[in-house]
C-alpha cells in the first residue's frame, strides 16, 4: 500500500522488458506471462497498482448504496480507470459489481424488439452483453468464429511481423473462448512438461505458426 506510482510503473517495466528480452528457449514463458505483465502496467499506469481487491469492493458497494444508475456507475468506474479497458475488465471481475441493469424479463423484451429492427446477431449479442445477462439466455445465438478461419488470420498477422503481443490481443478479441482455452491448455503443459519441455509445449499455437496446438 502507498508504492510511489512512478515507482510502480518503472518496475512493471523492467519486468516487461525483461519478458522481451528472453530468448528462444525461454519464449514459451515469456508468452504466457506477458498479457499479465501489461494488465500490471496498466494498472500502475492509472494509480491503481496499490488498490487491494477488497478496498474496491468496497468502493464498488458505496457507488451502489448510492442508488446510482448502471450507467452513471461504469461512468464513475471508467473515470476511476482512465477508460482503460484491460483495467476496467479486472476491476469489475475481482470486485462484487453486478452487471445487470434489466431483468431477464425486460431483457428479452428489448432484444425481441432489436430483433424486428433488423439487428444482426453480433449486436445483439452485444446487446445482451451491455444489459448484463449472456445471449443465450436471451434466445441469441451469438456468432461463433471455426477454428481454420481464427488460424489463418492469426497466420496472416504472424505473416506481416506483427509482434506476438499483438497477434496475442487479435486472438483475444475474435475468438475469447478458444483463446482463453488455449492459455489454460499451454498453462497444464507447461507445469506438466516443465524445464527444457517448456518450449516445446507451445511450439503449436497460433501466436507462432498460426496452427491450433490443438
Amino acid at each position: 500500500m502507498g508504492f510511489p506510482a512512478a515507482a510502480a510503473e518503472q518496475q512493471v517495466d523492467r519486468v516487461i522488458g525483461a519478458l522481451l528480452a528472453m530468448g528462444p528457449e525461454e519464449e514459451a514463458w515469456s508468452d504466457l506471462l506477458l498479457p499479465y505483465a501489461l494488465v500490471m502496467s496498466d494498472l500502475a499506469d492509472a494509480g491503481l497498482h496499490d488498490v487491494a481487491i477488497d478496498r474496491f469492493s468496497e468502493f464498488v458497494s458505496a457507488l451502489q448504496e448510492q442508488d446510482l444508475r448502471h450507467g452513471a456507475m461504469l461512468d464513475v468506474l471508467a473515470a476511476v480507470a482512465r477508460d482503460e479497458p484491460d483495467v476496467s475488465e479486472h476491476l469489475l471481475r475481482n470486485s462484487d459489481f453486478d452487471t445487470e441493469f434489466a431483468t431477464l424479463r425486460q431483457a428479452r423484451a428489448i432484444i425481441t424488439t432489436a430483433r424486428r429492427q433488423g439487428l444482426d446477431s453480433v449486436k445483439l449479442a452485444r446487446l445482451a452483453a451491455a444489459m448484463g445477462h449472456e445471449a443465450e439466455a436471451l434466445g441469441v445465438t451469438p456468432p461463433s468464429t471455426d477454428d481454420t478461419t481464427v488460424s489463418i488470420l492469426l497466420g496472416e498477422a504472424r505473416a506481416a511481423g506483427l509482434p506476438h503481443e499483438a497477434i496475442d490481443r487479435m486472438y483475444q478479441a475474435i475468438d475469447p473462448d478458444g483463446y482463453e482455452e488455449e492459455r489454460y491448455e499451454q498453462a497444464v503443459d507447461l507445469l506438466e512438461f516443465g524445464g527444457e519441455d517448456a518450449g516445446g509445449a507451445l511450439d503449436g499455437s497460433p501466436r507462432f505458426d498460426g496452427e491450433f496446438s490443438r
